[in-house]
């Protein structure tokens, strides 16, 4: 089996905006984006004057929340689209809606990843959200993914984001956060196994450096197919003010035939001192 390529979904959600490792794959509790998935395998384009469309995809979440003894649903939404813009380079674009009680937010972003040489893959992203501060205002973030043999590769994501609060009694209205995530991927010789690992190093509202982490472990039954596991325990931002957060989820990936892929998660996240949430979410990729 050979090795496969990597590609970390950046690390952050609020403040760790779309940590892969650290959920499963678009809480509407967190917001996270989908885990990371193979790294993109640009080809030519047919017409190198117009990008080639590789995929599009969407995915929905609801999350059954406890806050303050009460019982809420939120849910959140993703579509998106995948072109190859050159024949090393892959650019994604994508629309997620947030929604809660009173609470709507509305994100875009858009990301290119480059495959620098057949061991070394970079990337940067750029996003803007509007409507209620439940994402951030405006996040930057760049990383690179390095392997450095058949069984071991390392990933390095930098991020700063500036995040709201509603709270007109709050300190300061909003903040600028920064978070840089090391990695690991270990792939054990001749298994159908992939063991990752990062740690969250983020500069919270307070301007203090706080440290978190996650861990997941992927278990290939075919070429696209698996089930996976993770847990992770870091820094969050929530409408402004960070606090720690804690997940476990469990989930799959399932190859439906004609490019369709079927992705389905369940995650159990607590924010400290605020919610717990019970999260499903289910995801469908078109690959062309």
């Amino acid at each position: 089996m050979h090795p496969r390529p990597y590609c970390l979904r950046s690390a952050f959600a609020g403040q760790v905006a779309a940590l892969g490792l650290a959920v499963a794959g678009g809480t509407c509790a967190n917001a996270q984006t989908a885990p990371p998935e193979p790294v993109p395998e640009p080809h030519a384009a047919p017409n190198a004057d117009r990008p080639d469309i590789k995929s599009v995809f969407a995915s929905g979440s609801i999350s059954f929340v406890e806050l303050r003894g009460q019982d809420r649903n939120w849910s959140l939404a993703t579509a998106g689209v995948a072109c190859n813009t050159s024949e090393t380079g892959v650019t994604t674009a994508e629309v997620q809606r947030t929604a809660r009680p009173g609470l709507e937010n509305l994100r875009g972003a858009m990301r290119h990843d480059e495959q620098l040489s057949k061991d070394t893959n970079v990337y940067v992203q750029a996003s803007a959200s509007t409507g209620d501060p439940l994402r951030e205002d405006w996040g930057v973030n760049a990383g690179i993914v390095q392997r450095i043999s058949a069984q071991l590769q390392l990933t390095l994501d930098a991020r700063t984001a500036r995040y709201s609060t509603p709270d007109p009694a709050a300190p300061q209205p909003s903040f600028v956060g920064l978070a840089i995530t090391p990695g690991v991927v270990l792939t054990p010789r001749g298994t159908p196994l992939e063991l990752s690992a990062q740690v969250i190093v983020l500069r919270n509202d307070r301007k203090d450096w706080q440290v978190g982490g996650a861990a997941r472990a992927v278990y290939y039954t075919g070429d696209r197919d698996f089930f996976m596991a993770g847990a992770s325990r870091y820094p969050e931002n929530e409408l402004g003010v960070v606090r720690q957060l804690s997940s476990f989820y469990v989930g799959m990936r399932r190859e439906l035939g004609q490019g369709i892929g079927l992705r389905f998660t369940t995650e159990h996240a607590r924010l400290e001192g605020t919610w717990t949430a019970r999260t499903i979410s289910l995801g469908l990729e078109k690959r062309f």
